[in-house]
């Protein structure tokens, strides 16, 4: 090592002398340790040591007397250079600075030209003032200043963690204020490497909209980069940072279901910072009820009794586990299930009867109203469970229970068990034995009723893994999940239903534009999943030279597919900053009806649905004449737009109709409305039914 030493006695420099060699103002000294030092070292002891500069470390700092001393410190001296990213903005302070080890460096300060402001400096303080402290090695330090002609967005955003389940990962920046990406002169990515960044080797894809960069594998480390998009008008710089972690798959149990002799106690583990959720009663968790408990990273469950429970966890970036998870714990036997039961019956309403049984005192009796809660009854059945109260519809001493709820053209499930002297409920009967789907041709009538069989038959045609679907057609899987949740959000039905719809979309990998606008539209009002940022980035991605969407990136701009994604874009933000600074609806969009009026054109005619969803798009744009898309669409006398059960959900969701209008527009929607509930598919039907929450 090396020192530079000068000691200030009063006013002079003092010479000292160290294993017989003079030490005079900066003479380098190599020292490979510590050095005492003591009076008798002096050739003058009488001044006392009233300053030193920042090469020496001196101890005590006191006057030297005969016996008094200090230690000189053995160190480097480090060169310190900060500079500005191209040499943009100006710098104030010292910029080339020699600091001895362990001592700070004088502050420096930047100032950005007009126009610019500072992003970040590379060691990565964001003040304009920069003070290095501690300085054990060379180093230089960069200032990045962005310009302000570009905003630049990203997936993931800048957060402390992001939780990779894929085994994958994607980097995607998004652009607005530029028209194209011919205003881009050149993009970099720069990536932290130790102390400064540097161009990273990572590859990219460039689109007129922004810049996707993919990790086929990658590490499991905190990423640190810096965007740089430069156009004719500066440099545009966004930074970057965050932990990429392993995501766990499934939250660990202690204990496996079975039959056990002694209370136990059930201990859930997931990641520290994940919240698992759990249900103790049979009927799986849904955030927010009753039934559901929650807690951070782990919990212990103290069992004693017969139970089936749940549990599930979400991280938080909001991504849900896979599936849910159950176990099962017996610790005697409950009492059997009945076993003299007939199949339901319809006479006005749904009768089940059953044999009697000497020891009861009451029956109770519960209903699965879809295939999501007919394997809620199986599972309590299989595993010799009471069944959870969720599905309790009600209760009698009789051997007869009357149903009056239940709709027609619906499979319905029903079980029953009973409760003895003590109170104690029996197992319940297998609920594939007690089934009905009754036909009733009376007509709907009411906005009640027809709601109410709507989102029964909606809720009825749910499968198993939580998706709407239509066999042999999965393209369709994510349309018709996202309508249906849409339709559940209007009426507020946040149940297990929801839940599981939700989970299942999410779940899923989308290619094409039509599904990621409707997962994004679906995900718009949960704001604590961060994947969302990921499809709203991706959608933005994959935005056309024209400024509009296709169906894929190599398909021509549609007018549904670009709708929609304005749609989505704008459900995640209010003042529609996002989407209209992103588009501006070419012309070719429009075609000529009805004198000035300008319509959107599907299949070769007029639609009033598009037109209806441009304009509640559009009418707070300066794009168009937002009244001009809709002031040619007429009513018709039966109360329809166009005759169309579509175009009229369109008018209803998305023009400013009057009262009348209005309710003459639903009652048409209910006289089209089949006697099951339904508007003859999962699609029209959700669409229908949110139309009806107007």
């Amino acid at each position: 090592m090396k020192y530079i030493f000068t000691l200030l006695l009063g006013l002079q420099v003092l010479a000292l002398e160290i294993n017989n060699q003079t030490i005079n103002n900066h003479y380098h000294q190599i020292l490979k340790e510590d050095v005492n030092i003591t009076a008798s070292s002096f050739s003058n002891t009488t001044h006392g040591i009233i300053g030193t500069n920042k090469a020496i470390k001196i101890l005590p700092n006191t006057v030297l007397t005969s016996d008094s001393g200090f230690t000189l410190r053995a160190g480097n001296y480090y060169n310190v250079v900060f500079n500005t990213y191209n040499n943009n903005g100006a710098l104030q302070g010292e910029i080339e600075q020699e600091v001895f080890e362990g001592l700070d460096a004088e502050s420096v300060v930047v100032t950005p030209p007009e126009g610019y402001s500072l992003v970040l400096w590379s060691d990565g303080t964001q003040t304009s003032s920069n003070l290095i402290t501690n300085v054990r090695s060379n180093l230089q330090v960069t200032a990045y200043l962005s310009a302000n002609t570009a905003k630049i967005d990203s997936y993931p955003p800048s957060t402390e963690k992001i939780y990779n389940y894929n085994k994958t990962q994607a980097n995607i920046f998004t652009f607005s204020g530029l028209t194209s990406a011919i205003e881009l002169n050149s993009v970099k990515l720069l990536e932290r490497v130790g102390d400064q960044y540097k161009e990273s080797t990572i590859s990219f894809q460039l689109t007129p909209n922004g810049i996707l960069f993919d990790f086929s594998d990658p590490d499991y480390r905190t990423y640190d980069f810096l965007l740089i998009a430069s156009n004719e008008e500066g440099e545009n710089i966004y930074h970057l940072k965050y932990d990429l972690l392993e995501g766990l798959v499934n939250t660990v149990a202690n204990l496996e279901s079975g039959f056990y002799t002694s209370a136990q106690t059930l201990e859930l583990t997931a990641a520290p910072d994940h919240t698992i959720y759990y249900s103790t009663n049979g009927y799986p968790p849904v955030p927010g009820e009753s039934h559901t408990f929650s807690a951070l990273g782990e919990t212990s469950i103290n069992i004693s009794d017969n139970k089936l429970i749940y549990y599930y966890f979400i991280d938080p970036n909001g991504n849900r586990e896979k599936s849910i998870n159950s176990r099962s714990f017996r610790f005697y036997e409950s009492k059997a299930a009945l076993t003299s039961i007939s199949n339901p019956t319809y006479n006005g309403n749904v009768k089940l009867t059953w044999g009697a049984l000497a020891e009861a005192t009451k029956y109770k009796v519960y209903r699965a109203d879809n295939q999501l809660e007919l394997n809620i009854l199986k599972e309590a059945f299989s595993n010799s469970i009471t069944a959870p109260q969720n599905l309790f519809i009600g209760s009698t001493s009789l051997t007869t229970f009357s149903d009056s709820e239940a709709a027609p053209h619906i499979d319905y499930y029903y079980a029953v068990s009973y409760l003895d002297s003590k109170g104690e409920e029996s197992l319940i009967t297998n609920p594939d034995l007690m089934t009905i789907n009754y036909s009733n041709n009376a007509s709907i009538s009411t906005i009640a009723a027809s709601i109410d069989r709507g989102l029964k038959w909606l809720k009825a045609k749910q499968m198993t893994n939580g998706l709407w679907s239509v066999e042999d057609k999965e393209n369709l899987d994510f349309v018709l999940t996202s309508e249906a949740l849409k339709t559940l959000d209007a009426y507020g039905e946040y149940d297990l239903s929801y839940y599981l719809g939700l989970n299942a979309l999410i779940s899923k990998d989308s290619s094409d534009n039509d599904s990621l606008s409707r997962i994004l539209f679906t995900l718009s009002a949960d704001s604590n999943y961060i994947k969302s940022g990921y499809y709203k980035n991706f959608l933005l991605f994959r935005k056309t030279n024209d400024s509009g969407w296709g169906l894929n990136t190599n398909f021509q701009p549609d007018t549904l597919t670009t709708l929609l994604a304005l749609q989505s874009l704008n459900g995640l933000d209010s003042d529609q900053s996002i989407s209209l600074n992103h588009i501006a609806i070419p012309n070719k969009y429009f075609a000529s009806s009805q004198g000035d009026g300008l319509s959107f054109v599907a299949g070769g005619s007029n639609s009033v649905y598009l037109n209806a969803l441009a304009y509640d798009l559009l009418k707070e744009s300066n794009l168009v004449s937002a009244n001009s898309l809709i002031q040619t669409i007429v009513q018709q006398s039966n109360g329809s737009y166009d005759n169309s059960l579509l175009d009229t959900c369109g008018a209803i969701l998305y023009m400013p109709l009057n009262t009348v209008a209005l309710n003459n527009a639903k009652n048409y929607l209910i006289s089209k409305q089949e006697l099951n509930g339904s508007w003859g598919d999962i699609y029209l039907t959700a669409l229908c039914l949110q139309a009806m929450a107007k």
